[in-house]
């Protein structure tokens, strides 16, 4: 995955695919990869985020390969989606360098996406950090503007590796470690449309077929169709990005140490810890209309809490929902702000208007 520099127009990969496409030859494989994330509505179109690197070239020929092997869904209208970060210089050449190598593969039409101006700056962080906020406030905004309701990502299980462990590092709890997902879902509107804000749209759908395949294996099938690809010379300095130091020193040191291959028993552990989290929130769910609350163990009543609030778009940190934890086991009720609290009282957790507020603060 790239690091979210846009690449540089440099190429890798072997001769030029020709324009017709030779989409049939993607490994069958990848077709049980698409089918595992369906169903598909042949009415509803469908992007793709393409940086020119090699996942997202093979996230579109294999994407491309997978509507040619079902006719119902050759209709599906498809946007090929390409962001300007603008964060030097030369950012718009490579843009235009990624949208051109998408033009070729004839997946679908291309757009090269950039934030708008005078929004706000991206939230305090990293590098990294700042340029997937760009991403991801382009792909919400393009969303709504297209109807869009299914977004696929590149994302592949050498990602997958390099999350978790990143997160290991910076002290995660179980739920982090569940990695990326393959399915979530993303708020869209205008690009900067928050959780439950009235700029909200909807929803799109991010989906990530190839979480289960290797980096290296696209690269080798993608040199066997002679298919080129963008290279990001960053991606190559362990200085650039913490991720970068992930994939080019802690994992090969990694590999020196163990028995086995640190890419794969990381997996393995992300996948443990995503069907346990995908019990654990299912549990919560049923807590939430249980009268049981306060009899469950304290990070379920907590989990319960943060449920409850995202559901009705409050924003949730740990120290207030420990806070209304505390109110709620003290007292049954736990005020939120001035028109609503949380109640147990006579059964299930539940949000509900408060009783001393004013028609003043309701309005």
């Amino acid at each position: 995955m790239n690091s979210g520099k846009a690449p540089e127009s440099s190429t890798e990969g072997v001769g030029v695919r020709s324009r017709s496409g030779d989409s049939k030859r993607m490994p069958h494989r990848t077709a049980a990869l698409f089918d595992a994330l369906g169903p598909w509505d042949p009415q509803q179109p469908v992007a793709i985020g393409f940086s020119g690197g090699a996942d997202s070239v093979f996230l579109a020929l294999a994407w491309k390969a997978y509507r040619e092997q079902h006719p119902e869904l050759a209709g599906i209208p498809t946007h090929l989606w390409v962001v300007d970060h603008q964060h030097h210089e030369d950012s718009g050449i490579t843009a235009q360098a990624a949208a051109a190598l998408a033009e070729t593969l004839e997946v679908g039409g291309v757009e090269v996406l950039r934030a708008q101006d005078g929004a706000p700056p991206p939230p305090a962080g990293s590098n990294e950090q700042a340029l997937r906020w760009v991403r991801y406030a382009c792909f919400a905004e393009a969303a709504a503007e297209h109807g869009v309701e299914v977004l696929l990502l590149g994302h592949q299980a050498d990602d997958q590796a390099e999350t978790l462990l990143l997160r290991i590092l910076r002290g995660t709890g179980m739920f982090g470690l569940a990695g990326i997902p393959a399915r979530r879902l993303m708020e869209r509107g205008n690009c900067h449309a928050v959780q439950g804000s009235a700029l909200s749209m909807g929803h799109t759908e991010v989906r990530r077929p190839l979480l289960s395949l290797r980096r290296a294996e696209l690269r080798e099938r993608l040199r066997e169709l002679g298919q080129v690809w963008l290279s990001d010379p960053s991606n190559a300095d362990p200085g650039y990005a913490a991720r970068n130091g992930v994939r080019l020193r802690a994992l090969p040191m990694l590999a020196e140490w163990s028995t086995g291959d640190p890419v794969q028993a990381l997996v393995r552990l992300q996948r443990e810890a995503d069907d346990w989290k995908r019990a654990e929130v299912e549990g919560v769910r049923e807590l939430l209309h249980s009268s049981e609350w306060r009899e469950a163990a304290g990070p379920q009543r907590r989990r319960a809490i943060e449920l409850a609030l995202r559901v009705e778009g409050f924003t949730t940190h740990p120290a207030r929902v420990s806070d209304l934890e505390g109110a709620l086991l003290r007292r049954g009720s736990a005020n939120l702000d001035a028109q609503y609290r949380l109640t147990i009282a006579g059964g299930p957790l539940r949000l509900v208007p408060r009783r001393d507020a004013t028609a003043e603060d309701i309005e």
